[in-house]
């Protein structure tokens, strides 16, 4: 006998097989009606991938599973999944807590349009798991215009991008580990500030397109590629800025500082002081 309930099989071009927040029916709660609209608790239940066999079936389980944008003020804790591309809407901020490690599965993404306010502390840091580098996907943290970042003691790994920017968004990038992605930070057409991250063990560290950021504090090792690319003829980063030395690490890389495609990236300058001070 077939079945059209909860299956991987595809029957009139439909496969029915996970039951969630966002799917019907759904793991919600029964709800009540206010005024005439029902209204439903998540439970953030989720059954995904059940698979027939011959004689079972299989499926995964998972407890704090989210897939729905973030559209109000939202505090995430403990161990959580990620089931889709979850976006923070303007004007709300999602908080993540000391301890928290956000696992995202199915090649997903966190868009930030709002407020991204993750800060562990040095003994019980929050981790961003993108669990592999996605080239399809470009799986990661992308922030656009509006969005803003208040992070410290927070770990992104195994994203494609660990963290992306791209035009007019404004918030610096402070506070972050970055390790085993395919490319720790990527700028393009972004000028904002790079300050005080560890950049360790990913493909590449920092990817700047016609992007002149400035870079301090910043310590970048055991990238396989190159520590900070620059690329284009308006990409002109900065290792320190004005009379502030840079104090950069860059050390075990493949390569330190590229710069190709007419970029020119300022390493320092002794007179007048202008940056400088990385090893």
């Amino acid at each position: 006998m077939r079945s059209d309930f909860f299956t991987d099989e595809n029957i009139y071009g439909h496969v029915t097989n996970s039951m969630t927040d966002a799917t019907r029916p759904s793991t919600k709660e029964w709800g009540q009606l206010i005024s005439g609209v029902p209204t439903a608790n998540k439970t953030h239940i989720a059954i995904t991938d059940i698979t027939r066999h011959t004689g079972y079936m299989s499926l995964k389980a998972y407890y704090n599973y989210w897939t729905e944008d973030i559209t109000t003020n939202t505090t995430l804790s403990g161990n959580v999944f990620i089931g889709k591309n979850i976006t923070v809407s303007p004007g709300v901020t999602l908080t993540v807590q000391p301890g928290a490690k956000l696992n995202f599965i199915n090649g997903s993404s966190l868009i930030v349009n709002g407020t991204l306010a993750s800060n562990g502390t040095s003994t019980n840091k929050v981790t961003f798991d993108f669990i592999s580098p996605n080239s399809t996907t470009q799986n990661g943290i992308r922030v656009y215009t509006g969005a803003t970042l208040n992070v410290s003691n927070t770990i992104v790994k195994r994203a494609w991008y660990g963290i992306y920017c791209n035009y007019t968004y404004a918030s610096p990038i402070n506070n972050w580990e970055i390790t085993e992605c395919n490319t720790g930070i990527y700028f393009s057409n972004t000028p904002i500030g790079i300050s005080n991250n560890y950049i360790h063990d990913n493909w590449m560290g920092i990817a700047l397109y016609n992007s002149s950021p400035t870079l301090t504090l910043n310590k970048l090792t055991g990238n396989t590629n190159y520590a900070v690319s620059s690329s284009g003829a308006t990409s002109i980063p900065k290792f320190g800025a004005s009379w502030s030395q840079g104090k950069n690490k860059i050390t075990g890389n493949s390569v330190g500082v590229c710069a190709f495609s007419n970029s020119l990236p300022m390493l320092g300058n002794n007179s007048p002081l202008d940056g400088g001070y990385n090893t």
